[in-house]
């Protein structure tokens, strides 16, 4: 794999770009503050994004002037597959509920009470639920064990998914 950098003026948004990003630009933003830069855009041969829309408009935010890609030598009709793979290859996932609470539960310390969030994502981004327009209030059960489904914001991916979480971790 080839990376460039490339000047952002440089580079044009694919027109018809399936997917709205306008909730998600925000919150990567931040996760690139934090974490950096680590997945090149993928252009085609004329600097048109084909993956990375999300990331070209976060960089933006942040007055990058290049960025690093890749270039690939599509036909117009690969890439428009790859813009749609790439846009819908994550819905065939399914997530290891268990397992992602725990992992979440190292990464971020959940406690008992789960008052981690308190309303917000502020502990593991600093970005309000308000600048999300996404409802991430926890509501705590009684005593006895429940299983609620609480929104969560994958610091890696920066995709957003419902996890079944117990309050009696």
């Amino acid at each position: 794999m080839n990376i460039k950098e490339i000047a952002i003026e440089d580079i044009t948004p694919y027109w018809r770009n399936p997917r709205n990003n306008d909730k998600t630009v925000p919150a990567l933003v931040k996760s690139i503050q934090k974490y950096g830069f680590n997945v090149p855009l993928i252009l085609d041969n004329k600097n048109i994004i084909i993956s990375g829309h999300t990331r070209f408009r976060a960089i933006k935010e942040l007055g990058w002037n290049k960025v690093p890609c890749v270039i690939v030598d599509f036909t117009d009709k690969k890439a428009k597959k790859l813009r749609l793979l790439d846009n819908r290859i994550h819905e065939l996932t399914e997530w290891n509920h268990l397992e992602l609470d725990k992992e979440i539960a190292k990464i971020i310390g959940f406690n008992k009470t789960l008052g981690f969030f308190e309303g917000s994502l502020d502990s593991v981004f600093n970005i309000t639920k308000e600048e999300l327009d996404v409802d991430l209030t926890i509501e705590i059960g009684a005593s006895e064990s429940t299983k609620e489904e609480t929104l969560v914001i994958c610091p890696v991916c920066m995709e957003m998914t419902n996890i079944g979480v117990h309050n009696d971790l």
